[in-house]
Parts: structure tokens; sequence; C-alpha cells
């Protein structure tokens, strides 16, 4: 089914949103909206496709940080599927963070050289 511009499928009865290229204030409320709709059917899981994804503004994170903490309330879970971006040869994400601090993965998110 299609809500505007966002595919919405099922797959093995999960919902999916297909996210586009660029997602931005142009076009953030048509994103929530199809998470919504999605979100409706009352499925514990929620999976945005984000493969295809390049840009994403302060709207568009506001719009799935929005459904992950709906989801949460509810004791459901949104995940996003994303590709490994390209990135400069010797650049690791884990472990380069703002200004070249390490940072580290820890159960409660990223921490600033080892500290949570």
């Amino acid at each position: 089914m299609l809500d505007g511009m966002f595919p919405v499928e099922m797959i093995e009865g999960v919902p999916v949103v297909v996210a586009p290229e660029e997602i931005d204030i142009a076009n953030a409320e048509a994103l929530r909206s199809a998470l919504l709709k999605a979100a409706a059917n009352g499925h514990g899981r929620l999976v945005v496709d984000m493969p295809q994804t390049r840009f994403c503004d302060s709207s568009g994170l506001h719009t799935l940080a929005a459904a992950h903490n709906r989801a949460q309330a509810e004791g459901r879970e949104v995940l996003l599927v994303i590709s490994q971006p390209s990135r400069p040869a010797g650049f690791h994400p884990h472990r380069h963070g703002p200004r070249g601090r390490d940072l580290h993965h820890t159960d409660r998110g990223l921490g600033a050289n080892g500290r949570p």
C-alpha cells in the first residue's frame, strides 16, 4: 500500500515503511503519517527501511525519534535498517566522536572517553 510518497509493506506480518533518499521538512509530515498508519496494526515491531536514505534533517530525525518514543511507551519497537555509509579510510565511528574524542558503545548508549 502507499501512504502519500512512502510505501508501506507487510513483510512476514511486520510493517515496513520505505524511506526516500532525502527526508526533510518537505516530507517529514508524510513520513510521520506513514509511520502512524503502519504502527496502527498493533504489531510489536515497526521497520523503517532506510538504505536509500542519504540525507535526513532535524525534522526527519524528530519524526523518527517521536515514532521510537511512541513505540517504546506502548511496549513496542521501531527498527531502522540502514546501509554502511561510505567514509574516509581510517575513520571509525565507534572510535572517533565529536572533536576526535574516543567513543565506545555501552548498554546505555555512547559515552565520551569511556564514560556513559
